[in-house]
């Protein structure tokens, strides 16, 4: 019976070493496997890193580039204001103030007259009445004036007498 005791404690103390060993092998495989997951993880971070700091760069140049566009376009918007205004021809602002007076035919001549505020005055048809403007038509109650950009004024008479 002891014999069969120090047997079954011999047998139970080989299982106890066999399983003991085999639990220290995985555990030590784990490990392994756990140290390169860890050095893997270590060179991917590394790289998501300079990724990160090459984006950075990237966008400080950009936004440098954006400061310079918007410093530009603000000594430039003066400049677009001026030339986004439609210009008025010379001389409107003084011809809108005439008054047109009436018109008149003498032979092949078609007259129209008008009070500039200062005198009454006559131009034919056709001509030339301030700056660029020209007399380009004479209706019974208007006249009207047209300059060369294409911009045309009517005045009209105050009554159609």
């Amino acid at each position: 019976m002891i014999a069969l005791f120090f047997g079954a404690l011999i047998a139970s103390a080989v299982a106890i070493y066999i399983a003991f060993n085999t639990l220290n092998q995985t555990s030590q495989n784990t490990q392994e496997e756990s140290q390169k997951l860890i050095y893997e993880l270590k060179k991917e971070m590394a790289l998501l890193r300079d990724e990160l700091h090459q984006d950075q760069d990237d966008l400080y140049a950009a936004l440098d580039e954006i400061e310079v566009s918007i410093h530009s376009l603000i000594n430039k918007k003066p400049e677009s204001r001026v030339s986004s205004k439609p210009k008025t021809p010379s001389y409107e602002a003084e011809l809108r103030r005439w008054r047109y007076l009436g018109a008149a035919q003498m032979g092949g001549s078609h007259q129209a007259f008008f009070n500039t505020g200062k005198s009454n005055i006559a131009f034919e048809k056709g001509g030339q009445a301030l700056g660029e403007w020209r007399l380009s038509s004479i209706e019974n109650g208007s006249a009207i004036f047209s300059h060369p950009e294409g911009k045309f004024l009517v005045l009209k008479a105050l009554s159609n007498e």
